[in-house]
């Protein structure tokens, strides 16, 4: 079996309290396509600020910039700190907030960081990880792709989509119209519990 060095593990070492079981289910190829990306302007307020636990704000963030094409730069931050990025400290993706069916969904990608050597670079195979998305007002639900679910369908034979198996990783190699598919067929059952944050800034 390959050996797959996934930058996208960093995706799931999030604050919050998203409560994860320590496995993770990545992706080779995005869930989003332009057709399916929800515009800045499509929702107001839109995803562009700080989010975290107004009760425990010290405990993390993530914050939400609007970038080019639609899509955002995210920053995770597992502790409170300066809204300066520090690249050695923080989680930096882009992110795409995409609507399948009547449904929000978040496609994060991290992004690469500067300074680090090349050749190890070359061997580092960046990822995709999903969330389901529910956005009311200044209330966000971001619910993980359940990796034990999807575990256990393939094994089970209730879903077939191409994929590699390597330690506590699930890596989709399937097709954007494959992915596309599995989530319209099994969104419902697909993700964990999603867990509640509020707009902080």
């Amino acid at each position: 079996m390959r050996n797959f060095k996934l930058m996208g593990v960093a995706a799931t070492a999030i604050a919050l309290s998203l409560v994860l079981s320590g496995c993770f289910t990545l992706s080779v190829n995005p869930l989003y396509t332009p057709d399916v990306v929800v515009a800045h302007d499509e929702m107001t307020p839109n995803l562009a600020g700080v989010w975290g636990d107004p009760e425990n704000p010290d405990e993390g963030t993530w914050q939400f910039v609007e970038s080019t094409g639609n899509s955002y730069r995210l920053i995770i931050r597992e502790e409170e700190q300066s809204l300066l990025v520090d690249p050695e400290r923080d989680g930096i993706f882009e992110a795409h907030l995409l609507r399948l069916g009547d449904q929000l969904y978040l496609d994060l990608f991290p992004e690469e960081p500067d300074g680090v050597n090349e050749f190890y670079m070359a061997h580092v195979i960046p990822a995709h990880s999903f969330l389901k998305v529910e956005l009311e007002g200044h209330v966000l639900s971001l619910a993980f792709f359940d990796f034990m679910w999807l575990r256990d369908a393939i094994k089970e034979g209730r879903i077939d989509i191409p994929h590699q198996r390597q330690d506590d990783l699930l890596v989709l190699v399937a097709s954007t119209p494959e992915l596309q598919e599995l989530i319209l067929a099994h969104g419902d059952e697909a993700f964990d519990e999603p867990e509640v944050v509020h707009r902080l800034q």
